[in-house]
């Protein structure tokens, strides 16, 4: 008994010592388990602390700039940081009208000449243009969309860079490079001294000297353009130095008398026939010697005809070859087609090939009936096609109103509408009003109107196109179109009701551009009644429906100063008024697409429009002037204000 009593007792302690244990043990795992958990708990809640630190002021940051560019981002040297779009196109679109009422400057031999950047017209405010212009919105759109990609690491880092190191945006612009160069031509081409051939005097029919070459210099243009591009600057535009390159004759004496066994044996050939087909255009040697100049190739001298001498003779013979191709064209009303025209070949000489042909043939090949080159042109639009292009309705109108216009100006509305009317477009084609047009010039029933470009007064064709490009801007924005160019006019035009919906064109840019995404053929069709003119798309509709605002007008600014500018061919302190003053103003509209299934797509579209000073011509004292002793005169002060206030009441 006592030892059952002893073992059932040491088994109770053994079992206490091992609970004791255990306890201890648990306890012990417990504790670090606690310690563990607290260790957890402060590392997580210490990580909350310091992410919450980093990102509440970026989160604040965010919110600060939720629809503003970031600090930190500039356009051409300007910060724009903190900006709204529409503040960061306000103040964009001020550097850019100070830049185009100062003008470009150039010197050249003690000879300064500012290129204003807009050529004016007091006939036909559509005939003005300008030889620079920015893509503000471009540039805004770029700035503020630095910093916003899909993904929160690049965005996080582009937006410290721009803080620590400025993001810099380039200006976009176009510039008229060919017309810049031809304005400073004829401003400076004086002072050049061009090289010259060694040339052919003819004495009498038979005998004939050679006069020598002459050294020369010319104006690098093409220099001045590309520093010009690379220093552009809205803030500071440095004035840019003209230099000269010279300029070597590519034949001399020594050579041409080498070539005088060519002339003699060219002078042997009494005529040249020129021929197409069943026509010919004989050319008498007492005519085409005086086309005979050298030429140099493989260190070999020639005889070629002047291309200037033989293209305006074969730009003549043109016009008796010349047929333009015309697509079958046809008029459409209540579903029906009527007043149908078929399709006609085209013919087009080509002088250039034509001008090669003749030098080979007429100098080395010895031939004296050369037949001319002639180009037959397909008509895009053949008369079977008509019935395949799925045209049944209306799915678009446009119309702007002319009244007011010019005799000039209403004939060139006519003839565009004439030419415009029945004018196709393809599915999917990409229409320009410029192409469809074509050449406006004499030949193609147009009219001109004087421009100021540069130190001249001209004659410039395409007055009134601006009423056509307005209204085929309004009926493809009607009908839904993606428009991909239009540009408005750099100051308000009072032809143009409302403000803010009006498109500019000259020839190539600015253009009217769009893309016909409907599917079907468009049929353009014109119309005029009285001063209104109206543009109709017939196609097959898509079921797309379209909304657009009118337009807002605001941020109306008051003209500058008047400009003066001497003229030496009027008569000493006279004063002429070759534009009147403008005031300026910002525009808006929106357009809403929605289509079949799809959500409503929402576009703005924004007009910026100069505060344009008057400009006057005065007349260069013999000796110094005042000019500011000029007063203007009562009745040019009337035209002005008559012109603000007619601007002003369009918005009403």
């Amino acid at each position: 008994m006592k030892v059952k009593e002893l073992k059932d007792r040491l088994v109770k302690q053994a079992k206490a010592i091992k609970k004791k244990f255990s306890d201890r043990l648990n306890k012990k795992k417990r504790e670090q388990a606690r310690k563990r958990l607290i260790t957890i708990l402060t590392v997580f809640f210490v990580c909350v602390i310091v992410l919450l630190i980093l990102i509440t002021p970026i989160a604040a940051y965010e919110l600060l700039y939720q629809d503003k560019i970031y600090a930190g981002v500039y356009i051409d040297g300007i910060n724009f940081g903190g900006l709204t779009k529409q503040e960061a196109i306000n103040k964009l679109n001020q550097y850019i009208d100070n830049l185009k009422l100062t003008g470009l400057d150039f010197y050249f031999r003690n000879q300064s000449y500012n290129v204003g950047l807009t050529m004016v017209s007091l006939q036909d405010p559509d005939l003005a243009f300008s030889i620079l212009n920015f893509e503000t919105e471009k540039m805004v759109d770029q700035a503020y969309q630095y910093g916003r990609s899909n993904i929160l690491a690049a965005n996080i880092y582009q937006q410290f860079k721009a803080l620590l190191d400025q993001k810099a945006i380039d200006l976009k612009y176009n510039l008229n490079e060919d017309e810049l160069k031809n304005i400073l031509q004829q401003k400076y081409h004086k002072y050049e001294s061009p090289a010259l051939n060694a040339q052919i005097n003819f004495i009498d029919d038979k005998q004939f000297e050679i006069i020598p070459e002459k050294r020369g210099f010319v104006i690098n243009y093409d220099l001045a353009i590309e520093e010009l591009k690379n220093e552009l600057d809205l803030i500071d535009l440095e004035t840019i130095q003209l230099k000269i390159k010279p300029a070597i004759p590519a034949v001399n004496k020594t050579e041409a008398l080498r070539a005088k066994n060519l002339i003699e044996e060219t002078l042997a050939k009494e005529k040249i026939i020129l021929k197409y087909e069943d026509k010919e255009w004989p050319i008498e040697k007492s005519e085409f010697k005086h086309w005979l100049v050298f030429d140099k190739k493989n260190n070999q001298v020639f005889l070629v005809f002047n291309e200037t001498w033989a293209t305006n003779k074969l730009r003549q013979i043109s016009e008796e070859i010349n047929i333009e191709p015309q697509d079958a064209k046809f008029d459409f009303s209540d579903g029906k087609v009527i007043n149908f025209e078929p399709h006609k070949l085209g013919l087009e000489l080509d002088s250039q090939a034509s001008l090669t042909k003749i030098n080979i043939q007429f100098f080395q090949e010895n031939k004296n009936e050369i037949e001319l080159v002639v180009n037959k042109a397909e008509p895009e639009i053949k008369t079977a096609d008509v019935n395949d292009m799925g045209i049944a309705e209306i799915i678009g109108i446009g119309e702007s109103d002319f009244s007011g216009s010019s005799f000039n100006r209403i004939r060139n509305i006519k003839n565009a509408t004439q030419i415009l009317h029945g004018y196709l477009i393809k599915p999917d084609e990409e229409f320009s009003l410029v192409e469809a047009i074509g050449e406006v010039n004499a030949a193609t029933g147009f009219f001109p109107e004087y421009v100021i470009k540069g130190d001249r007064t001209i004659k410039e064709y395409g007055g009134g196109l601006c009423q056509i490009a307005t209204t085929t801007f309004r009926v493809a924005m009607y009908t839904g179109l993606p428009i991909t160019e239009r540009k408005p006019h750099s100051y308000i035009v009072s032809y143009y009701n409302p403000i803010g919906f009006d498109a500019a064109i000259y020839g190539p840019h600015p253009d009217v551009r769009f893309i016909n995404d409907t599917g079907n053929y468009i049929l353009f069709q014109t119309n005029i009644e009285g001063t209104k003119l109206t543009f109709t798309f017939w196609g097959k509709s898509d079921s797309r429906q379209v909304e657009v605002t009118k337009p807002a007008v605001y941020n109306w600014r008051n003209p500058p100063a008047p400009k003066y500018i001497e003229n030496p061919n009027l008569e000493p302190g006279a004063k002429k008024i070759i534009e009147y003053s403008k005031k300026g103003a910002d525009a808006h509209f929106y357009r809403y697409i929605t289509r079949p299934g799809q959500e409503k797509e929402e576009e703005i579209w924004r007009s910026h429009y100069v505060a344009w000073p008057a400009i006057y011509e005065i007349g260069i004292e013999e000796e110094t002037a005042e000019d500011s002793d000029i007063e203007v005169g009562a009745n040019q002060e009337s035209q002005i204000n008559t012109e603000n206030e007619k601007i002003e009441n369009t918005v009403e």
